[in-house]
């Protein structure tokens, strides 16, 4: 029996890239919650809540998209990537940035520090059960019933199709499932915040009273 590869793959690294690049993308996220101010100047008034919410939101894209893109082209210079398909592997980085940024910025829009926390916590999940590293099948119980409700999965997938070629429609599927979360992110900041106000208020309030931050 001889086995031929489909969809060969030249290293381990190649292989690895997926997975690490999307983590360096929501790591980068992770750096621009924690820096910026997303709060609007209380003398900053006539401005109306979208507005508020989109403006902050654009400085969060344009910085992350900078990151992304020294991101891959790190991968594709400095690493030398094979990648069959290297416009497709762009193109699922600014999606990606653009899925994740305004995930992890909603969150952090709507509950504040707390917001803060689950973008990190949400990412030490998703590094230990994506499937990036091992096949999710090998994987407990808990992240084979979860990773499906996290974008790291979708977002590894494009990747591998454009590193390793396509198959059917597969590609724009997965773009597709990724995108969902940034529709996700508007209905939490948009929407969900309004309810949340008050308990982001009182967290607020609580964590000036420490004099820690």
């Amino acid at each position: 029996l001889r086995l031929e590869p489909v969809y060969p793959v030249a290293g381990y690294g190649a292989a690895m890239t997926p997975f690490y690049t999307v983590m360096a993308i929501w790591m980068s996220c992770v750096m621009l919650n924690a820096m910026l101010k997303f709060d609007p100047p209380k003398e900053l008034i006539g401005i109306s809540r979208s507005e508020g919410f989109f403006g902050r939101y654009l400085t969060v894209f344009l910085i992350n998209q900078i990151q992304v893109f020294v991101i891959l082209l790190g991968d594709m210079v400095l690493f030398d990537l094979q990648c069959v398909h290297p416009g497709l592997f762009f193109l699922t980085g600014v999606v990606a940035s653009l899925t994740i940024s305004m995930f992890t910025y909603s969150l952090v829009v709507a509950l504040g520090n707390i917001g803060k926390m689950i973008v990190v916590v949400l990412m030490i999940i998703q590094i230990a059960g994506s499937g990036g590293s091992y096949p999710i099948e090998l994987l407990p119980g808990f992240f084979r019933q979860v990773y499906l409700f996290f974008p790291f999965p979708y977002a590894i997938n494009a990747m591998r199709e454009a590193i390793a070629g396509l198959y059917q429609h597969n590609y724009i599927i997965y773009l597709l499932q990724l995108s969902l979360f940034f529709v996700a992110g508007l209905f939490i900041g948009l929407i969900a915040k309004r309810s949340l106000h008050g308990v982001n208020a009182y967290m607020h309030e609580q964590l000036e009273k420490t004099e820690m931050m």
